[in-house]
Order: structure tokens, then C-alpha cells, then sequence
């Protein structure tokens, strides 16, 4: 797998914006410093590499924004940040062939799974998705995998009840069970009912 080398930390130039290049201000260059505590790592992968090396990069620059809880323009501030040599070129050829309001987060990982991700791959990975089943997980386990793959079938999960009905029709039938009457709409609750109805089911 490709080394994703560090940046220096005393070099203040960093760019993303539309249509005019501009610096990151001092808060920006705080965000992304934190971003590199907790484990984010610059981008160099050119589009021929790996894809599953871009996958490992990108789920683990969404794991580390979601811990950090940055809103959405933070999150498409520190990614770029975090582009650099012809990865940072194709996403300043896109900004400035776009309008400022496409600029978002979404619109960044859907550019950059198109270019860095092969097709094939992505519908590979939604038809993961698509007939995700439990199984022998735990229930730990498959709401990672559930989490993870979601990303690639976002029409599929278009709201947090979408997310729910999914998640709870792949779940296994004992643990279902415990969770049909109280109809959960409610993601991380739900979760959290399908663990405590797991635990019964062990201790059973």
C-alpha cells in the first residue's frame, strides 16, 4: 500500500476555494492540525493505483471528521486540505469549472469516488449493501459494515427511516423479533435496542 507522507505543519498554504484561489485562515489550518491527531493522512494516490488504497483513505478521513463532529463545510475544508500533487490539481480543475454553491461536501465525495473509485467497484459495493445480512456478526460488527457500505448506496437510504427499516430487515431473526413492536425510526437507537436485545439472547 502506498505511504501517505506528512505535510509540513509550517507550510500555510492551502487551497480549495472558487473561483479564485484563496488561503485557509488560521481557524482552517487549526481544523485541519486536529484532523492529523486523530489519525487523517494526506492523499497522493494518482487514479491508476489501488482503489482499495483510495476506500482505506477515504473511510478513514470520514471516520476521523465524524469523531471530530465537523459541520459539512469543515469537513470539505480539511479533505482538501488533505489533497495533495495531481490529486489537489483535479479538485482545483472541478472548483473552478463549477459553481461556488456545488462546492459541498456531498458534491466532494460523489467527484471523488467518480474519479478515484472504479465503477465497477462502486456497484460492487452497493450490491454488498443491497443483500447485507447479518449473519454470524455481532450486531457491533454489522452496523460497521451496514455504516460503511451505506455510503455507496445513498438513494437506497435516503433518511434515517430508510436507514432503520434496512438495518433491522438484516439483522437476524431472533434479534429482530425483540425490535418489531417498537417500530424504531431512530438510527443510533435502534442500534442501541438491537445490542441490548443481542445481550438477552445470550444470556438466554
Amino acid at each position: 500500500m502506498r505511504h501517505f507522507s506528512r505535510h509540513d505543519r509550517n507550510d500555510p498554504k492551502a487551497y480549495w476555494s472558487h473561483p479564485q484561489t484563496q488561503t485557509f485562515s488560521i481557524s482552517h489550518r487549526s481544523l485541519s492540525e486536529n484532523i492529523r491527531k486523530y489519525g487523517a493522512q494526506e492523499f497522493r494516490v494518482k487514479k491508476e493505483d489501488d482503489p482499495s488504497t483510495v476506500e482505506y483513505w477515504l473511510e478513514n478521513t470520514q471516520r476521523v471528521l465524524q469523531q471530530l463532529c465537523y459541520k459539512l463545510k469543515e469537513k470539505l475544508e480539511c479533505a482538501v486540505f488533505l489533497l495533495k500533487e495531481e490529486a489537489y490539481q483535479w479538485w482545483n480543475t472541478v472548483a473552478h469549472v463549477v459553481r461556488p454553491a456545488q462546492l459541498t461536501w456531498d458534491f466532494f465525495l460523489a467527484e471523488f469516488q467518480k474519479k478515484y473509485i472504479s465503477e465497477l467497484l462502486l456497484e460492487e459495493r452497493k450490491r454488498e449493501f443491497l443483500y447485507l445480512k447479518q449473519n454470524d456478526m455481532t450486531v457491533t460488527k454489522y452496523e460497521q459494515e451496514f455504516v460503511r457500505l451505506s455510503r455507496y448506496a445513498k438513494e437506497l437510504v435516503v433518511t434515517e427511516a430508510d436507514m432503520c427499516n434496512r438495518f433491522e430487515r438484516g439483522l437476524r431473526g431472533g434479534i429482530r423479533l425483540h425490535l418489531l413492536a417498537f417500530k424504531i425510526q431512530e438510527f443510533s437507537t435502534l442500534v442501541e435496542r438491537a445490542l441490548k436485545a443481542e445481550q438477552v439472547i445470550i444470556e438466554e
